[in-house]
């Protein structure tokens, strides 16, 4: 069963085993807060696949486009794997695997 919800609401507590967040958390103003929701909605053991646009460094930071970035509107944060890492981790995940591609 594939469902496409917003971001910031919790509908579904505990029910996922798999959850994919791909091409979304650069777009929203708080990625940490739905971090948070989807960690709720998932089941104790379940895996998250995240795809986020990032930057290249080793750096705790994120690139804060002022109106677009790459032409692209509506982008509000582009984290390093580390910043990424960070964001998970405050949402409570834990044994996070990252993989980057520049």
């Amino acid at each position: 069963h594939f469902e496409v919800l917003d971001g910031g609401e919790l509908v579904y507590p505990q029910c996922f085993d798999v959850v994919f967040c791909l091409g979304v958390l650069y777009h929203t103003t708080d990625p940490i807060s739905m971090l948070r929701v989807l960690w709720q909605s998932m089941r104790p053991k379940a895996t998250l696949i995240v795809d986020c646009q990032g930057i290249p460094g080793d750096d705790p930071v994120s690139l804060t486009p002022r109106k677009a970035y790459a032409r692209a509107g509506g982008i509000w944060f582009l984290p390093t794997l580390r910043t990424l890492t960070t964001w998970l981790e405050r949402a409570n995940f834990r044994n996070v695997e990252c993989f980057f591609s520049e």
